[in-house]
């Protein structure tokens, strides 16, 4: 498809100096990268976190032939991630966004993933939301009338038969939840690609990258770079706002949880007595660097959820990609042709990797619109500038 032709590319006279002086400078020139790249190549990823591993599998089941370049040594908020994936928004109990549309296409797609990876990624998961007080189940209640999330919700009239949890108020069951093993996705996908000499840890500098394109005119550059999207000049004009998370490794031998449990933050079994408690929000700050603030936190949050004292075995954090409005960012830039993102997937990337994956696949090989509302074009009509 021609990608300049709905990909809103702005008016040269519309770009600042400086960005078209970061565009234009190819004083790093990656030589070995194009020796890398065979004739048959069709696209380029930049990152391999959830979104660019997600997206390497939709372009390998339609045999789209595809390197993928990860810095390992970048911030990836990825290897953090819980992979939860729950249907419901907590805060006003209604469904979340396009859970109806992510749900059944996950099964399908990490089904096919799982058995070309030869390992399960993807499971569905019992989910249980315990109650803080009795207006809250009061609410839950009045909410199982509602036609858009009764499918979704139930109260569970035995609590959660378990002394090490304290559920006083009672427990709402989610139904449709599942997990995605984040890390074990990354590392299996990585060997996996390897093998077939299409993962390399490599880094493409943002002023290579217009080269390249110029270069190779078929080629589609596709940025899956989490938080680095604040320093890529073909997304400046995308409205991002980052936030850091913090979460914990806990063993708890005596706890024998089976499903995900969420009171104030969630508690995901991990396997071998360990779980996961999550997360941390901290708005605007561009670091990994672990807390006392957050640590104390989530363990303050813990002695809510349960009787056992905690036993920290690891203490991570990570900056997650999202757009001030709060949507997924998928699409061409504007300042480039051939190049695209898939981004800004914040705290549901594991519900809504796929679907994108394949939203913009259909955009690139099929010449299939993609929806405003996650269009990075979006943000050129909010900043009211005009299109060529």
């Amino acid at each position: 498809m021609d990608s300049t032709r709905d990909s809103g590319s702005l008016d040269a006279g519309s770009i600042p100096a400086e960005v078209t002086s970061i565009i234009t400078n190819f004083s790093i020139i990656d030589s070995k990268l194009m020796m890398q790249l065979p004739a048959d190549t069709k696209v380029v990823i930049v990152g391999g976190g959830l979104a660019g591993c997600t997206l390497a599998h939709t372009l390998h089941q339609n045999n789209i032939k595809f390197i993928l370049l990860d810095n390992p040594t970048k911030q990836s908020c990825s290897r953090v991630a819980a992979g939860i994936v729950n249907p419901i928004n907590f805060f006003k109990i209604n469904l979340s966004w396009w859970a109806d549309r992510c749900l059944a296409y996950n099964i399908s797609f990490f089904k096919t993933v799982s058995d070309t990876l030869q390992t399960e990624v993807y499971q569905g998961i019992a989910y249980k939301k315990i109650f803080t007080s009795a207006a809250e189940k009061t609410k839950w209640k009045q909410k199982q009338n509602d036609v858009e999330v009764s499918d979704y919700i139930s109260i569970d009239t035995t609590k959660m038969q378990n002394e090490k949890i304290i559920d006083e108020h009672g427990v709402g069951c989610v139904h449709g939840a599942a997990w995605l093993n984040v890390p074990l996705f990354l590392e299996k996908s990585k060997l996996f690609f390897e093998k077939l000499d299409c993962w390399h840890e490599q880094e493409l500098h943002y002023d290579y990258t217009a080269k390249l394109c110029n270069e190779m005119q078929n080629l589609k550059i596709i940025f899956c770079e989490g938080a680095s999207i604040i320093e890529n000049p073909y997304f400046d004009y995308c409205v991002m706002k980052i936030s850091k998370g913090e979460i914990l490794t806990l063993h708890q031998p005596g706890l024998q949880l089976q499903n995900i449990v969420n009171k104030g933050a969630y508690v995901l079994p991990i396997g071998d007595d360990k779980y996961l408690i999550g997360a941390t929000y901290v708005w605007d700050e561009n670091n990994e660097r672990i807390t006392t603030e957050g640590k104390e936190h989530l363990l303050t949050l813990w002695q809510q959820i349960s009787n056992l004292p905690a036993e920290v075995l690891h203490h991570k954090a990570g900056v997650r990609p999202a757009s001030r409005d709060r949507r997924p960012v998928v699409g061409a830039s504007a300042r480039q042709a051939n190049v695209y993102c898939l981004n800004g997937l914040g705290t549901k990337g594991a519900m809504h990797a796929a679907r994108l994956s394949q939203i913009l696949y259909e955009h690139i090989f099929e010449d299939k619109p993609i929806e405003f509302e996650i269009n990075t074009t979006r943000f050129l009509k909010k900043k009211k500038i005009n299109l060529l």
